[in-house]
């Protein structure tokens, strides 16, 4: 039988690195993030980004998730995808394609992701400003709420904090909790072995340009920057998402080993 599962997650949660390392295991397919361009660029989209972009009518919600459940020759497949480009068609996970597929969500305290994010955001080959509403913590956790209610009753919740404090002990967890196989080699890798085509420019340089996972001592994870010395939207974004990360987080499963 097919593993499947959904990771969800916001913007700067460490999920590409994750999605990368689950992509090394044998017969395994990883998505990235295929409803984005609906959500941007379909007749469909929900997003004032690109607009000056025309539309393609053949983006469709129902396509992707058509194209994801007809993979086959695989035997573990990951969606990884930011929660609220797919919340207003939720629906859609207790249809055929992904009635067989279990739910993971990421978290990352918005005091780091939000200040990630607008680092990013700054870079000349995104091109764009950070608004209020992108980070998305409030969609995670309402469609954390709609997986409890509709599919899964306990999802796993994990925090990214535990991926880059203990990387061994977070891989472990995650892959025996959803039932793909684990080793060691999914810890480390050459920078050729990533399909760069798969990512945007600027938003996964440290993605692309990395051997491994970089592992940081707990106090550097619970150290957060002054905001002040960022825009104002970063500081807003963080008041406004923090809440929603505080009650995800506590239905998280802790991944450490004593």
């Amino acid at each position: 039988m097919v593993q499947k599962v959904f990771l969800w997650c916001t913007p700067r949660s460490l999920s590409t690195v994750l999605q990368h390392s689950i992509s090394l295991i044998e017969k395994s397919k990883v998505f990235h993030e295929p409803f984005d361009d609906v959500f941007y660029l379909g007749p469909e989209r929900q997003s004032e980004r690109y607009f000056d972009k025309p539309t393609n009518h053949d983006l469709s919600y129902e396509k992707v998730a058509k194209n994801i459940a007809e993979t086959n020759d695989v035997e573990y497949i990951m969606v990884k995808q930011i929660a609220r480009t797919l919340l207003s068609h939720k629906e859609l996970l207790v249809g055929k394609e992904f009635k067989d597929f279990q739910h993971v969500f990421l978290l990352r305290d918005p005091r780091k992701s939000a200040v990630s994010y607008y680092k990013c955001s700054i870079d000349k080959t995104m091109g764009w400003d950070l608004t209020i509403e992108e980070l998305g913590c409030k969609e995670l956790y309402e469609l954390f709420c709609f997986v409890r209610e509709n599919l899964e009753e306990k999802p796993l919740v994990l925090n990214a904090a535990e991926l880059q404090v203990a990387p061994k002990d977070f891989m472990e967890t995650f892959c025996s909790s959803i039932g793909f196989p684990y080793s060691d080699n999914l810890l480390t890798w050459k920078p050729s072995s990533i399909n760069q085509e798969a990512f945007w420019d600027g938003w996964n340089k440290a993605v692309l340009s990395s051997t491994g996972f970089r592992i940081s001592d707990r106090a550097a994870v619970n150290t957060f920057e002054d905001l002040s010395k960022y825009p104002d939207v970063v500081g807003k974004i963080v008041e406004q998402d923090t809440p929603y990360y505080n009650l995800l987080n506590e239905y998280c499963t802790t991944c450490l080993k004593a």
